[in-house]
Protein backbone atom coordinates (compact mmCIF):
# COMPACT_ATOMS: atom_id res chain seq x y z
CA UNK A 1 0.00 0.00 0.00
CA UNK A 2 1.15 3.62 -0.55
CA UNK A 3 1.65 4.50 2.91
CA UNK A 4 3.15 1.31 3.82
CA UNK A 5 6.48 1.08 5.72
CA UNK A 6 7.83 -1.81 3.50
CA UNK A 7 10.24 -1.01 1.14
CA UNK A 8 10.31 -2.13 -2.17
CA UNK A 9 12.80 -3.59 -4.29
CA UNK A 10 11.39 -2.26 -8.38
CA UNK A 11 13.84 -4.64 -9.89
CA UNK A 12 13.04 -7.75 -8.54
CA UNK A 13 10.76 -10.26 -9.98
CA UNK A 14 8.05 -11.98 -7.98
CA UNK A 15 5.53 -13.08 -10.27
CA UNK A 16 6.28 -13.60 -14.02
CA UNK A 17 3.96 -14.68 -16.79
CA UNK A 18 3.60 -14.43 -20.54
CA UNK A 19 1.29 -15.21 -23.39
CA UNK A 20 1.01 -15.66 -27.26
CA UNK A 21 -2.57 -17.35 -26.98
CA UNK A 22 -4.53 -15.00 -29.27
CA UNK A 23 -7.76 -15.18 -27.23
CA UNK A 24 -6.21 -13.99 -24.17
CA UNK A 25 -4.13 -11.09 -25.89
CA UNK A 26 -7.76 -10.22 -27.89
CA UNK A 27 -9.62 -10.23 -24.25
CA UNK A 28 -6.58 -8.10 -22.78
CA UNK A 29 -7.48 -5.95 -25.43
CA UNK A 30 -11.14 -5.70 -25.14
CA UNK A 31 -10.21 -4.24 -21.81
CA UNK A 32 -8.79 -1.19 -23.83
CA UNK A 33 -11.81 -0.96 -26.16
CA UNK A 34 -13.45 2.36 -25.57
CA UNK A 35 -11.25 3.63 -22.96
CA UNK A 36 -9.57 7.59 -23.68
CA UNK A 37 -6.06 8.23 -22.63
CA UNK A 38 -6.46 9.98 -19.20
CA UNK A 39 -3.34 11.61 -19.52
CA UNK A 40 -0.82 12.64 -16.86
CA UNK A 41 -1.53 11.12 -13.82
CA UNK A 42 0.33 12.26 -10.43
CA UNK A 43 1.72 9.99 -7.74
CA UNK A 44 0.27 5.99 -8.88
CA UNK A 45 1.93 3.35 -6.98
CA UNK A 46 2.89 0.52 -9.45
CA UNK A 47 2.01 -3.13 -8.17
CA UNK A 48 2.09 -4.71 -11.53
CA UNK A 49 4.44 -3.92 -14.83
CA UNK A 50 3.31 -5.31 -18.32
CA UNK A 51 6.02 -5.50 -20.81
CA UNK A 52 5.18 -6.04 -24.42
CA UNK A 53 7.44 -7.53 -27.00
CA UNK A 54 7.59 -8.57 -30.53
CA UNK A 55 9.68 -11.60 -30.49
CA UNK A 56 12.65 -10.44 -28.05
CA UNK A 57 12.64 -6.42 -28.64
CA UNK A 58 10.57 -4.90 -25.82
CA UNK A 59 8.03 -2.26 -27.45
CA UNK A 60 6.98 -1.04 -24.28
CA UNK A 61 5.78 -1.07 -20.38
CA UNK A 62 2.92 -0.24 -18.54
CA UNK A 63 2.80 -0.29 -14.53
CA UNK A 64 -1.01 -0.97 -13.02
CA UNK A 65 -1.67 0.63 -10.01
CA UNK A 66 -5.00 -1.03 -8.32
CA UNK A 67 -5.24 1.46 -4.75
CA UNK A 68 -5.35 5.04 -6.05
CA UNK A 69 -8.18 5.14 -8.10
CA UNK A 70 -11.41 3.22 -5.81
CA UNK A 71 -12.66 0.75 -8.18
CA UNK A 72 -10.24 1.07 -11.33
CA UNK A 73 -7.01 -0.16 -12.50
CA UNK A 74 -4.74 2.66 -13.65
CA UNK A 75 -2.64 1.55 -16.28
CA UNK A 76 0.76 4.34 -16.89
CA UNK A 77 3.47 4.82 -18.21
CA UNK A 78 6.65 5.08 -16.96
CA UNK A 79 6.49 9.18 -18.11
CA UNK A 80 2.89 9.20 -16.12
CA UNK A 81 1.84 10.81 -19.48
CA UNK A 82 -0.41 8.36 -20.65
CA UNK A 83 -3.09 6.44 -18.19
CA UNK A 84 -6.05 4.49 -18.52
CA UNK A 85 -8.40 3.74 -16.36
CA UNK A 86 -10.00 0.15 -16.27
CA UNK A 87 -12.54 -1.15 -13.96
CA UNK A 88 -11.19 -3.40 -11.31
CA UNK A 89 -13.87 -6.12 -11.25
CA UNK A 90 -12.80 -6.49 -15.11
CA UNK A 91 -9.32 -6.67 -14.25
CA UNK A 92 -9.49 -9.20 -11.83
CA UNK A 93 -11.43 -11.16 -13.98
CA UNK A 94 -9.38 -10.99 -16.66
CA UNK A 95 -6.31 -11.76 -14.33
CA UNK A 96 -8.39 -15.43 -12.88
CA UNK A 97 -9.20 -16.33 -16.46
CA UNK A 98 -6.65 -19.07 -17.51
Amino acid sequence: LPDSTISRDLKSIVWADSTVNIRKIARFSQLFTNIKDGGYCCCPYGHYSISFYKDSSELGQYYVDTSTTKNEAMFYDASYQTSFHIKLNAWNSFLRDK
